[in-house]
């Protein structure tokens, strides 16, 4: 298990690695005493966990901390490695809601179960099925990792309990925020708004809870925090839109993912929601023909991403995004933070918003 290159150089995103490492390494060994089967899912684990990415919950936390004040940045990498667990365990079961079988171009837990239990006589269902049993125990561990990693770090008790009342608010609200977004896929359109999934199902947990726990930490004023908490808000819900305009127009080969899965499982997306309010009934054609059809052809997902192209529902998302992203600065305006705190906030928007995977 090594730590991502981008990573080098930063003592304390090494010092989240490190937090990481630590408990990993752990699980794997304290599974060893169990069952080698055990131990080769929590290596599963170790090896998803430890395969890359931006680490950018985790920063985050430490970029709140420190623009707010604190000055013990290395107390708090057991809380940021807190938050990649927390993202990760989410992605895992994600993954399975969405019956994916693989992530950034390589296969999820799920995806390797599968092959695992490819040479055993099962039937494609029952190999699916305990495939998915061993993915949601992989997602449960790393949720019970991360409460570890809290309890067990160097805060005092009260800084434990304000780093776990905002993680366990942003796994509540991650909880509803799915469900309405699986609901969605077959309950009717005007139940469901694609806003209201995109604040409690991303930005709950992926913006609003690692902020405000660094600044919480850090002792920020309740006025700060409000400043903040609509900053995460805002950005949390221009994070998704920009993802959702990568799960249809993005580069597969950049962001390692389908662009049909979204049409093919019926995501309401912002997306979506514009393209059916652009367009009449009797034009919606390619839309029924695609629209929440897991057999639909790679001719019937273009011409839909054609259609929705030409109704304008792309241009109002991104319109939308540049909105959000707005509230954003003015928010962060409000917070007068030093101007290199104030310039990595700016920095954290244009990630959020501009991202290409």
């Amino acid at each position: 298990m090594t730590a991502p290159s981008n990573l080098t150089g930063d003592p304390t995103m090494m010092l989240v690695e490190a937090s990481l490492r630590t408990v990993l390494t752990k699980g794997i060994q304290d599974a060893t005493e169990i069952d080698s089967r055990y131990e080769r899912l929590w290596q599963s684990i170790a090896d998803i966990v430890s395969s890359g990415g931006k680490r950018l919950r985790p920063r985050m936390v430490l970029l709140a901390y420190e623009a707010l004040g604190g000055r013990q940045p290395q107390t708090l990498a057991p809380v940021a490695a807190a938050h990649e667990l927390l993202h990760t365990s989410l992605l895992i079961h994600d993954d399975i809601i969405d019956r994916d079988t693989s992530r950034r171009g390589r296969k999820n837990i799920n995806g390797l179960y599968e092959a695992f239990y490819q040479p055993y006589h099962l039937d494609q269902k029952d190999r699916v099925h305990y495939s998915y049993s061993a993915a949601i125990l992989a997602g449960d561990l790393l949720l019970a990792a991360a409460h570890q990693l809290v309890i067990e770090s160097s805060l005092n008790p009260r800084q434990k309990t304000t780093a776990m009342r905002f993680f366990s608010r942003g796994i509540f609200e991650v909880a509803g925020g799915e469900l309405v977004d699986i609901e969605s896929t077959f309950m009717p359109p005007e139940s469901s708004s694609a806003i209201m999934i995109a604040r409690y199902k991303t930005a709950s947990y992926s913006f609003i809870s690692p902020l405000l726990s660094g600044a919480a930490l850090a002792g920020a004023s309740s006025a700060q925090l409000d400043h903040l908490r609509l900053f995460a808000e805002s950005l949390g819900v221009a994070f998704q839109l920009s993802d959702d305009l990568l799960g249809m127009f993005g580069d597969e080969k950049i962001t390692g993912k389908s662009t049909d899965s979204d049409i093919r499982e019926g995501k309401l997306t912002y997306l979506i929601e514009q393209y059916l309010a652009l367009t009449p009934l009797e034009s919606r054609a390619t839309f029924t023909a695609a629209f929440h059809n897991t057999n639909a052809s790679p001719e019937d997902t273009e011409a839909l991403k054609r259609d929705i192209e030409r109704s304008g529902a792309r241009e109002k998302t991104m319109l939308e995004i540049e909105s959000r992203a707005k509230i954003a600065e003015e928010s962060l305006d409000k917070l007068a933070l030093s101007k290199s705190s104030h310039d990595k906030f700016l920095a954290l928007i244009h990630a959020a918003v501009q991202r290409q995977k």
